[in-house]
């Protein structure tokens, strides 16, 4: 497979223009959730609880979260408490490993991350509402080219 080349001048633009409009898509969403106490990034560990949700509720190591994240334990820990004063996670120890720390979704957190969700889902469709289907399956081939140029 080749490589195609392209000049610093377009690389730059395009960088420039996929990180501004993650930045301004984040801003946006936190703008439309702050209604709900609620941002982004405690989303998305609220939805990375869901997606692991079992019957047991036996939760999700803290690390998980953290590498899933890509953001440092200190970071996910402050995170998480905030979180467990709101009501929305509970965090226990394992019965063998007293270090590791998983944290569960409770009910009050299923709901804030349903309603949380929804809030996201009307800022995307508000978002994408003048890019055609076509451009979408387009836009979201690159978008998915570029994940998996970082996963390698």
């Amino acid at each position: 497979m080749t490589t195609k080349k392209h000049s610093p001048t377009s690389t730059g633009n395009t960088a420039q223009n996929l990180i501004a409009t993650a930045d301004m898509l984040r801003k946006e969403c936190n703008i439309l959730l702050h209604p709900l106490a609620i941002n982004d990034s405690q989303v998305k560990i609220l939805n990375i609880l869901m997606n692991s949700d079992n019957e047991a509720n036996t939760g999700v190591p803290q690390i998980v979260i953290s590498n899933i994240l890509g953001v440092h334990r200190s970071n996910i820990t402050a995170m998480i408490r905030k979180m467990e004063k709101a009501g929305w996670v509970a965090r226990h120890s394992a019965n063998n490993n007293k270090k590791t720390k998983f944290v569960a979704l409770t009910p009050a957190g299923r709901k804030i991350a349903t309603n949380a969700n929804a809030v996201y889902q009307s800022c995307i469709q508000r978002i994408l509402d003048g890019i055609s289907d076509a451009e979408q399956q387009q836009l979201n081939e690159i978008l998915s080219h570029l994940q998996r140029q970082l996963n390698v």
